[in-house]
């Protein structure tokens, strides 16, 4: 059995970042010998939100490579491009600040796995690879030999007119040079420069270097693991695993495709059958282990959210990392699989002035995607609407609250659950509100009745609001922005189930999510208070067998020589608990839904709709480790000596 001991590939190498030359340990990125035409030095593994992600190693001082690491980076190409309600909430302190609160969460979630240093919560010195001699170095002035740092002084960037570092997104590069003066490189070209600024891209292109973490940004270094959640589940399902996809081929860098690739060896030592019971064993324990996958994810998302205290938001399978234990013998390898969650997700939280409101969002702009629930399919903004001021309220501290119909929304069609923005002019002053609409039998179609919540606002600009009382302002720009809450993380992970589950080849993830929602729906209609969920499926899967192709037992594993009623080793009240919990798990679909609606979980419950579907998993698991260790189908000795007596009957 092949050994899970770290040795660099061929045609790669570890690079070291800046570090003593007495260390004994170093952190190194993976860069190849040669560029790829794609993906070029460096190893490329994953992106999020607010980091790129590149394969590193830890190394002795001879190079030897001792563990595999994945080298977070922060970045800000989406939080610059996202949509427009929280686009102005974005800076460099807030990045910092939400880079510093998923690096304590995920310590929490998978202490072992997090390898903590000072990259986490201070600049690190900005890095450059130098292609010709393969190593990296710091950016150095050759006038003054100083070496460019990042700047975080707001006063400094004042006084030479450029944007505050703590109040926006751009960041600059500084020295002092020879002669006293301050200079700087700004890092993105969009920056604002002056007769003191350079751009970073142009120097990199006169010194010939490649830019590694230009901005100085912060990082977060973990254990890798090449196997993601999609192959691991395919694994288990009966594929192969040929390795991590870098280029034109895969590589293995951690040789788990080396073990997982030999099917002999998975029958051998990566069960608990041992391959005694061949493919007719590895349904039940397939089964179980995907299970397991599940129990295993729920509880880390339950966790983050919990630290974190916001949703997720952008839940999917590629969120999560499979690492499993060396090979040992007689010990099950499949089994050895810890689950992380690489992701703390891109959910953002929108301050507004009433403190007792917190609106979460996504903070980047989100394509369409399976693992999301598709309740946001309206027109959110529209720059045209009127609004006639009913009311305005001064309180004491001189708060307001507006009360207003909203008319001229062209497509939009608020919510009673969406915080409404409200952005407008009067008397030469820029006003913004947010609050919520009630559309009441008083009002015309198309109109909506607008109350603010408490808005902080100078005294002066609410004199002239409640002068202005009886008047329509118009133009009125009014953005809806959708309440979400941890019901979308819910319905992602009601889809990972249908993923791990269901879900081969032969059986495409949409196919199958959307089979579910039929049966789902069919399962609301014939809603009874007095019959049980797992009962009315049962029913509605023996009468008709429409169902059985994408959401039946046999697609749990998918293999040369597995028949059909193969899968009839999974009891069918079993199964139909199954599909009862994944039905139960997607949100407003029906009276059996865990969450009737979405947006409306307060924020100090939010980690708390994970609990009764982790304690289901926990309850399914007990059932189907009872099936591999004591059931009588499986148990050939005890299934051969009920033959022989049922023969002398």
């Amino acid at each position: 059995m092949a050994q899970l001991a770290p040795s660099m590939p061929t045609g790669f190498q570890a690079c070291p970042l800046i570090a003593p030359a007495e260390a004994a340990v170093r952190l190194c990125a993976v860069i190849r010998l040669k560029p790829d035409p794609v993906a070029g030095w460096f190893v490329p593994v994953r992106e999020t939100f607010d980091a790129r992600c590149f394969l590193g190693c830890l190394t002795d001082q001879v190079g030897t490579v001792l563990q595999w690491v994945e080298i977070a980076i922060q970045t800000q190409d989406f939080a610059s491009d996202g949509p427009e309600a929280v686009r102005t909430h974005w800076n460099n302190q807030v990045l910092d600040e939400r880079w510093k609160s998923n690096c304590q969460a995920a310590r929490r979630g998978a202490e072992d796995s997090i390898i903590t240093g000072q990259w986490e919560n201070q600049p690190s010195v900005p890095l450059f690879f130098d292609f010709t001699a393969r190593r990296m170095q710091a950016l150095v002035d050759p006038a003054s030999q100083q070496t460019w740092k990042l700047c975080c002084d707001d006063q400094l960037l004042a006084a030479h007119k450029l944007p505050a570092y703590s109040k926006s997104l751009f960041r600059y590069l500084h020295i002092q040079s020879a002669d006293g003066q301050a200079l700087f490189l700004s890092v993105r070209d969009d920056a604002p420069v002056n007769e003191n600024t350079q751009n970073l891209r142009d120097v990199l292109t006169e010194r010939a270097l490649i830019a590694w973490n230009a901005g100085g940004y912060l990082m977060q270094v973990s254990k890798f693991s090449s196997l993601s959640a999609d192959a691991f589940l395919d694994v288990l399902g009966g594929a192969k695993y040929d390795g991590l996809p870098v280029g034109k081929l895969p590589a293995d860098f951690d040789k788990v495709a080396q073990v997982l690739r030999d099917a002999s060896e998975i029958a051998t030592s990566g069960t608990v059958f041992l391959g005694r019971h061949g493919q007719r064993g590895r349904i039940i324990e397939s089964l179980h282990l995907k299970l397991k996958f599940l129990a295993d994810a729920v509880r880390p998302t339950q966790a983050a959210v919990r630290s974190l205290q916001r949703p997720i938001l952008n839940l999917q399978c590629s969120s999560f990392q499979i690492s499993l234990a060396n090979p040992a013998v007689a010990l099950p390898f499949l089994w050895t699989g810890q689950v992380r969650l690489l992701d703390c997700g891109d959910a953002a939280r929108l301050d507004v002035s009433d403190a007792q409101v917190q609106v979460f969002t996504h903070g980047s702009k989100v394509s369409p995607g399976v693992y999301q629930p598709t309740v946001e399919g309206r027109p959110m903004i529209t720059e045209k609407a009127a609004l006639r001021l009913r009311n305005v309220t001064t309180e004491s501290d001189n708060s307001i609250y507006l009360e207003g119909t909203l008319t001229n929304l062209d497509a939009i069609t608020p919510r009673a659950e969406d915080l409404v923005c409200l952005r407008f002019g009067v008397n030469d002053q820029r006003v913004l509100v947010a609050g919520s609409v009630e559309q009441d039998s008083a009002l015309a179609v198309g109109e909506y009745r607008f109350r603010s919540l408490q808005q902080p606002m100078h005294l002066r600009l609410a004199s002239v609001l409640k002068a202005a009382e009886g008047c329509t302002l118009q133009p009125v720009c009014v953005q809806c922005v959708a309440r979400m809450d941890t019901a979308y993380d819910l319905y992602s992970l009601a889809v990972l189930a249908v993923r791990a589950l269901v879900v081969h080849a032969a059986n495409p993830l949409p196919v199958a999510v959307d089979e579910l929602y039929s049966l789902a729906r069919q399962i609301a209609a014939e809603y009874a208070s007095d019959k049980p969920l797992d009962g009315r499926i049962i029913d509605i899967l023996s009468r008709d067998n429409r169902w059985n192709k994408s959401l039946g037992p046999q697609n749990v594993f998918q293999a040369a020589g597995v028949q059909e009623q193969d899968s009839e080793l999974i009891p069918l009240r079993l199964w139909a608990d199954i599909l009862a919990l994944i039905v139960q798990m997607i949100p407003a679909v029906g009276p059996d839904s865990f969450c009737r609606t979405y947006g409306t979980i307060p924020s100090a419950a939010m980690a708390n709709v994970f609990e009764p579907v982790a304690e289901k998993l926990d309850r399914l698991l007990i059932q189907t480790r009872s099936l591999i260790v004591i059931d009588w189908q499986v148990n050939r000795e005890v299934h051969a000596v009920i033959r022989r007596f049922q023969m002398g009957m």
